[in-house]
């Protein structure tokens, strides 16, 4: 185990056993390096009127809407792709996604000259299917998300890709945490940061950045808004949503 790094543990049978390392806050700063010229530092725009809604005195929005392949999936997977052997490159890597991971992997696979392909469920957005293969993927349609899932643990074993989860991987993680460090150094010391939630990996790695780097109180959104888990209640003054 490096030094300074905690272990994640969990119980089988009532018995302790250490997975993992923990992502940290230098694994986060790595991961920018590595990634830093080919994806884009995305820019901070303010917002008068959802600080308004917010009932903060400040409000500014990490726009990672404007991040290649449209959104911040690309930090990781370019950083993912970039700490895979050289015989895991050769093998080429598997996902599953109903869109912006597919996207995403697709797109630094081609930014690496790996082979990719992605198996998003048959009620798919075609134009994230279109654009998925236009970056090089091969796309396999199929059943429901859980059935693409399991397509795409089948093919890694039968065909021997790389399987890629979308957010449960710590180089994804640590990717992702590159938009909190990023947002520190555009703004002023926030109150909070706000950071929606889907499968958890964009809150796992900018709550990594943030309260490593800072006392800046995080909170999280889930799908359909409402209050910020974590957060103060209101918001508090000054607040950054990643976006």
């Amino acid at each position: 185990m490096r030094r300074g790094v905690r272990e994640r543990h969990c119980v089988v049978a009532g018995r302790a056993i250490a997975s993992s390392p923990m992502v940290t806050l230098q694994d986060i700063r790595d991961a920018h390096a590595r990634i830093s010229g080919t994806v884009h530092r995305t820019p901070v725009f303010g917002s008068r009127s959802l600080a308004a809604l917010a009932g903060a005195a400040r409000l500014d929005l990490k726009c990672e809407s404007l991040q290649k392949t449209g959104s911040f999936k690309a930090r990781g997977a370019l950083n993912k792709l970039g700490q895979l052997s050289a015989e895991e490159r050769s093998r080429g890597v598997v996902t599953v996604s109903a869109g912006n991971h597919a996207q995403a992997l697709a797109w630094a696979a081609q930014q690496t000259g790996v082979r990719c392909t992605v198996v998003m469920p048959a009620a798919a957005v075609r134009s994230k299917v279109d654009a998925s293969r236009g970056y090089g993927a091969d796309v396999i349609l199929h059943g429901t998300s859980m059935d693409a899932f399991q397509r795409a643990r089948d093919l890694s074993t039968s065909e021997g890709f790389v399987f890629v989860h979308p957010f449960d991987d710590d180089n994804i993680i640590q990717g992702t945490g590159t938009v909190g460090l990023e947002l520190l150094e555009q703004t002023e010391t926030p109150d909070v940061v706000v950071v929606p939630i889907g499968g958890g990996g964009l809150i796992a790695g900018v709550a990594v950045a943030i309260k490593e780097s800072s006392t800046v109180k995080g909170g999280g959104c889930p799908p359909g808004g409402g209050q910020p888990t974590g957060a103060a209640t209101p918001v508090k003054p000054y607040t950054v949503c990643c976006q």
